[in-house]
This record gives C-alpha cells, structure tokens and sequence, in this order.
C-alpha cells in the first residue's frame, strides 16, 4: 500500500513505468500524484484529499470500479485522458493545466458528472458527451472546446472573464434527443466565442442567458443560432458581435435588459423583446436590423436604432423604434385591438424618426373586443413624418377597415364585418390563428 496522508504534503510517483495491484490511499487531506506511464490495475482509496492525474492515459488505466471516494475529495485532470468509447463516472473532475500548453483534457465518450475548469491556458473537451455542469466559476476560467460539446447539462459561467470557447471549423453546442442545454452567462465578461473561421451552431435544444458576449475571435467566424440566446439579467446586456451572426430561432430580451447586435446579422427566427426591454441595433449600420424572409418581431419594449423591415412580420404590441422604421414591399405589419387604450387596448408602433410605409398592414380584433363603427386608433405613430402607404391592408376574422395616413401618424377606424372572399378565407383564419398565438407567448413568457 502507498498511503498519502500528509495535510501539506504529498506523494509524487513518476518512474517511467508504475503499475499498481495493491492499493493506492489518500486520507488526512493529502495528495498522491501519479505521472509517467502509469497503470492502475488495484484499488485507489481516495477517503479525504487529492488524486492528481498527469500525461496520457486512458479511462481503463483508471480502473474505476476500484476507484473509492469521500466526500472532500478531489479528482484533478492534469494531463491528458482519452475516453474514447467509454463512460468516464468517477465524480467531479477538476482540469488543470499551466500556462505552457493546453492539457487538462478529455476526449470523446461520455462523462457522467460535473466538470470543473480552472484559470490560466485553456483545459479542453474534444468531442465529449457530458451529463452534468461544466463550472467556469472562480474567475478568468477558460475551456476549450474541440469537435462540437453535447451537454446534457448547463455551462455555468459566472465567475468574471470567464471563457467557453470553441476551435475553428464546423461546432456544434446542443444536446441528445429529450434533453436540454443551457449556458448561464453570468457577469458582463462572460463569453462564449468562436475562432478564426469558425462556425458555432446553438442547436435548438441550447438556451443561452442571463448577461456577457457571444463574439468571434479572429476573421470570419460565424453564430447561428438554432436554439433560445435570452437577455435575461435586470441591468445587463448580451452582446453579439462576431463577424456574421445568423438567427434561426429565439431571440428574447427581458423586462429591464438589453440585446445588442453588431457586425452582419441576418434573422430569420422570432425576436421578442418584453416592456422596458432594450434591443440596440446601432452596431448594424444604417437600416439598422432587417427582418428576413419567415421572420418575426414582438413585444412591448424599445428597438434602440433604425428597423427594416424587408420581409417579415412586426406584430407590434407596444414596440418603439428610437430611429427610424422602413418597410418593404414584402414586409407585415401586424396590428390588433382588444380595447380602445393604446397599448393596453391595442397595439401600435411608435417611432423616434420617419416611418416609410409599403407592403402588408394585417388588422383584427382580439379577446372577444367589438367596436362601435367608426372607432378609431392611432396605430403608428412618427415624430419626423410618415412617407408612403401600405399597399395592401387585410381585414383579419373578416374585419373591415378605413386607414388614413396623417402626417405623423397613421390611424385606422373599424367599419364592421364583412365576409372575406372564398380564396382568402384560409389566409385570413391562419393569420389570425398565428397572431392570437404570438400575442398569446408574449403574455405568457414563452
């Protein structure tokens, strides 16, 4: 038996070669390390104190039905273990590495508890399944990741300066089919980054939230984002900016944060910004954010910069727009009543600068609301003007409308309900159906 019970101390063993068939025992808070060419083919009774594991081996050299633990115990990953085909379950495990080289790493296989990254050079996960917390947490944490992470689990970074990264080439972050992934960026310098010519893909089982970046490093990287990027720290913002950002799915800003986008941003997923929710467009250049083909804007909150709308659909709820607002021939606007008060009755959108007007104005009623004849309700309103008219206006649930173009301001009255014609009756229910829906999300915070 090698015994290890030193508090202050430990033992170090590093002949070229060490196999062990006998036992291997740390108690009293003290240390062994094992180095070299080492095999464990006996037992590791680690009762109270640290297990150091340094240079290459692999998950057998382990023997991990022989491997004991108490509870104050820690498993530290100093060099670099290749669990290729195998579950890697001893606990926790803590990677190390110095300054000089990336080590602490796992490849491929699953591992099956939390993982624990430390400060200084990158430790690393290449092309793991991990069933538990990946924790950045003790501050200027950094993990690197190589060949995409399956995380059924959360990515905890919240201690500052704290780093997930991942290499170049084609990543991926998400999880196994029933499962989740959810990164927690904690502080203002959290960040999730890609690099140099890279393409990071949040698949569509990711929720990334709470306050920090998701940037590139270096030319041409690349974030698409399949899954949920939530805003979601009261007084703090997320900030996108690597060099191309793509939007398939979710992006959502609470009440009280801020969303901010730079550099090439195309959307084509939903973009929900809730009351006194920020999302800031400025970093796009003039035109601000477009909206793409299939894409959607909702909310309550303030689109701090210009908003073009090329192609999609703005339901606007309360929506403000700091500059200026264009849409095109090929972009809705959506608009419902359920009161005769602006905003808490029916939706409008107020806009900083000029408004330029075309394409579809998509209007209906809501929560059982009938008005009188010739209700009106100013639903867009422009301190520098209004230029233009929509082409089209629809009646949604067989409603009729008069619009009227003002100059600052555009106002609709109801003139009852007519019967839509046979060839638009499914376009007008399924409009209806998808606008009671998302109003129906927003309010219930999906």
């Amino acid at each position: 038996m090698i015994h290890a019970n030193h508090g202050s101390g430990y033992i170090l063993i590093d002949p070229e070669n060490f196999t062990n068939t006998g036992t291997l025992r740390v108690t009293a808070g003290g240390a062994l390390s094992l180095s070299g060419n080492w095999d464990n083919q006996g037992t590791i009774d680690l009762s109270d104190g640290t297990l150091k594991l340094y240079d290459d081996f692999t998950t057998a050299n382990i023997n991990q039905s022989s491997l004991t633990r108490g509870v104050s115990t820690e498993v530290q990953l100093w060099g670099n273990l290749d669990n290729t085909g195998a579950t890697l379950d001893i606990g926790e495990i803590h990677l190390k590495s110095s300054s000089a080289s990336v080590a602490g790493a796992i490849t491929g296989g699953t591992v099956d508890g939390d993982v624990h990254v430390t400060s200084g050079a990158y430790e690393a996960l290449n092309g793991v399944t991990l069933n538990g917390t990946v924790h950045l947490t003790a501050g200027s944490d950094r993990l690197r990741v190589y060949n995409s992470l399956t995380l059924n689990g959360t990515a905890d970074l919240s201690g500052s300066s704290s780093i997930m990264e991942f290499d170049s080439g084609s990543q991926t972050l998400g999880a196994t089919l029933g499962q989740t992934t959810r990164v927690s960026l904690g502080t203002s310098s959290s960040t999730v980054r890609v690099l140099e010519g890279g393409t990071l893909t949040f698949e569509d089982t990711t929720t990334v939230e709470g306050r920090g970046r998701i940037r590139g490093y270096g030319s041409g990287s690349t974030v698409i984002n399949e899954g949920l990027i939530h805003a979601s720290s009261l007084g703090g913002s997320i900030i996108i900016d690597p060099e191309n950002f793509v939007n398939h799915g979710i992006l959502r800003v609470a009440s009280g944060s801020q969303l901010s986008l730079y550099e090439n941003v195309e959307n084509y997923g939903a973009i929900e910004i809730e009351s006194s929710a920020t999302l800031a467009t400025f970093g796009l250049g003039e035109g601000g954010l477009d909206l793409w083909v299939g894409s959607l804007m909702q909310g309550d909150g303030m689109i701090s910069g210009d908003l073009t709308n090329s192609a999609g659909t703005v339901m606007a709820g309360g929506l403000s727009v700091s500059e200026d607002y264009e849409q095109m021939a090929a972009g809705t606007l959506h608009i419902t009543a359920g009161g005769t008060v602006q905003g808490s009755g029916y939706d409008f959108l107020d806009v900083a600068g000029i408004a330029i007007l075309d394409g579809v104005l998509e209007l209906g009623l809501r929560d059982g609301f009938m008005p009188d004849i010739a209700d009106t309700f100013v639903i867009l309103e422009a301190d520098a003007g209004v230029s233009g008219e929509f082409d089209q206006v629809i009646g949604l649930g067989g409603t009729a409308w008069n619009v009227s173009y003002l100059a600052n301001s555009v106002v609709i009255a109801f003139e009852g309900l007519s019967v839509p014609e046979p060839g638009t009756l499914c376009l007008l229910f399924s409009g209806l159906f998808w606008g009671c829906l998302a109003t129906r999300r927003i309010r219930q915070g999906f």
